[in-house]
C-alpha cells in the first residue's frame, strides 16, 4: 500500500528550509540585504512618510526587539509557543489580543524536537505551515549573520522568537553594560532592518525592585536597548500569574492570567483576584485584611507564629506582585482601591469605595437594607 503523500512545506519553486540552512554554511558572507537609510537632513526627516510599526500582536508586541522576562520554570516557553502559534495562525492571544497573521521562526535553544512535539501536541496546535522551529542555531556573530540570512530568504516572517537570550551568546559578559548594549544592538539592527518582531525570552534575576523592568537578569543595557519588556510572574506552586508590559510602542499596561497546566497555554483571567496566592501568602493576607490598621512585619510574624525576616522577605514579594501596599514605612496593608457592587433583590449599583482592608469587591447584601449586621462582612475582614 503506497504511504500518503505528504504536502511540501513550502511553495513550489521557494527555497526550502533545509535548502537555506545548506546554502547559509556554504558562505559566511553577510546578506545582501540593504540597510535602510541611516543619515537624514532636518527637513529630509520632517518631509519623510514612514510606515506605523507592525502590530504584531495588538498591545503587545510590534516590530523591534523586545524582552520576555520572567523566573525560571514558570511558563515562558510555554508562553513564547503559545505567541508563535497564535501568530502563525491567526488567532487571538490569550482569547482576546488580535495578532496580525505572519511567517513565525521560533529558535528554541532549550528544547529538543521531542519535547516541541510533545509541547504542541499537548496544547492542541493543529498543522501549521507558517510556523518553523528549530532546536539548532550559531551562536554570536555567526548567529546573526544566519538570522539576516534566514531573513532575507524569507522575507514574509515578521515574528522571530529566540529561546534564550543566553544561549545565543552575543556577548561575554551579561553585567558588563557595555558590552551588553552592543550585543543586544546587533539584535535590534536586525529587527529595525527587517522591519520584525525580535522576541527573547530571558531569565529575571533575584531582586524584589518596585520596577519590574529592574527583574531583568544581568546589565540594564539589555532592558535599555530593547523597545519592549514584557516581565511574567506566577507563584512557584500556582496557576494565577501577571503579565507586566512596557514599551516604546505600545502602551504600559498589566494582564492578569491563569496558566492551564493540562495543556500547557496561558489565558486572560477575568479579575486581578485569580492571581493565586500560596499558603504562607493567604496566611499574610488574611492577618492583613483581619484588622483595620496597617502592621509591620513583626506584628505579622508574631500572630503568625513566625519569624520576622523570613516574614518581611515575603512581604516585599506579596508588594512587587501586587498583592498587599505600603501606606507608610515598615507597614502594609491589603490594596485598598476597589469598586464595591452591592445586590439586593430590588437594586444593583456600583458604587465606588476605599474601604479599609477591603478583600472581594463584591459582596451580596441582604434584601432589608436598614439591617446592616447582617451583610457578609467577613469578605471584608471586619468581623
Amino acid at each position: 500500500m503506497p504511504s500518503e503523500q505528504v504536502a511540501p512545506l513550502v511553495p513550489e519553486g521557494r527555497t526550502t528550509v533545509d535548502e537555506w540552512f545548506l546554502s547559509v554554511n556554504r558562505s559566511h558572507s553577510s546578506s545582501a540585504h540593504e540597510p535602510p537609510k541611516r543619515f537624514w537632513t532636518a527637513y529630509e526627516l520632517l518631509h519623510a512618510e514612514f510606515p506605523e510599526p507592525l502590530a504584531v500582536v495588538d498591545g503587545l508586541l510590534t516590530s523591534g526587539l523586545y524582552l520576555l522576562v520572567g523566573k525560571p520554570k514558570i511558563g515562558k516557553s510555554w508562553f513564547a509557543l503559545q505567541t508563535a502559534s497564535a501568530v502563525a495562525h491567526g488567532d487571538m492571544l490569550l482569547g482576546s489580543l488580535p495578532v496580525v497573521q505572519t511567517a513565525v521562526l521560533m529558535i528554541a535553544l532549550e528544547d529538543s524536537p521531542l519535547r516541541l512535539q510533545g509541547r504542541l501536541k499537548m496544547s492542541g496546535v493543529s498543522d501549521i505551515r507558517d510556523l518553523v522551529l528549530t532546536t539548532i542555531w550559531e551562536t554570536g556573530l555567526r548567529g546573526i549573520e544566519w538570522l539576516r540570512s534566514y531573513l532575507s530568504t524569507y522575507s514574509d516572517t515578521k515574528l522571530v522568537i529566540i529561546d534564550t537570550w543566553g544561549k545565543l551568546q552575543l556577548g561575554s559578559d551579561g553585567n558588563d553594560y557595555n558590552d551588553t548594549t552592543r550585543a543586544a544592538s546587533l539584535l535590534k539592527a536586525v529587527a529595525d532592518d527587517f522591519d520584525v518582531c525580535i522576541l527573547v525570552v530571558h531569565h529575571a534575576n533575584k531582586s524584589h525592585s518596585e520596577d519590574y523592568v529592574d527583574s531583568v537578569l544581568g546589565s540594564t543595557g539589555l532592558s535599555g536597548v530593547a523597545d519592549g519588556v514584557l516581565v511574567l510572574k506566577r507563584q512557584r506552586g500556582g496557576t494565577g500569574g501577571r503579565l507586566s508590559i512596557t514599551g516604546r510602542d505600545i502602551a504600559e499596561s498589566e494582564f492578569s492570567l491563569q496558566f492551564v497546566s493540562s495543556n500547557g497555554i496561558w489565558i486572560m483571567a477575568e479579575t486581578g483576584e485569580e492571581i493565586c496566592r500560596s499558603p504562607a501568602q493567604q496566611a499574610v493576607f488574611d492577618a492583613l485584611a483581619s484588622v483595620p490598621t496597617p502592621m509591620s512585619p513583626a506584628e505579622i510574624a508574631s500572630r503568625l507564629g513566625r519569624s520576622s525576616a523570613g516574614t518581611r522577605k515575603l512581604l516585599q514579594r506579596m508588594k512587587e506582585d501586587g498583592l498587599v501596599e505600603q501606606p507608610e514605612f515598615g507597614k502594609y496593608t491589603v490594596l485598598r482601591d476597589c469598586e464595591l457592587e452591592v445586590s439586593h433583590s430590588s437594586h444593583s449599583s456600583q458604587l465606588p469605595i476605599d474601604l479599609p482592608n477591603a478583600v472581594n469587591c463584591s459582596v451580596a447584601c441582604c434584601d432589608n437594607r436598614d439591617n446592616g449586621d447582617n451583610c457578609d462582612r467577613r469578605l471584608f475582614g471586619w468581623i
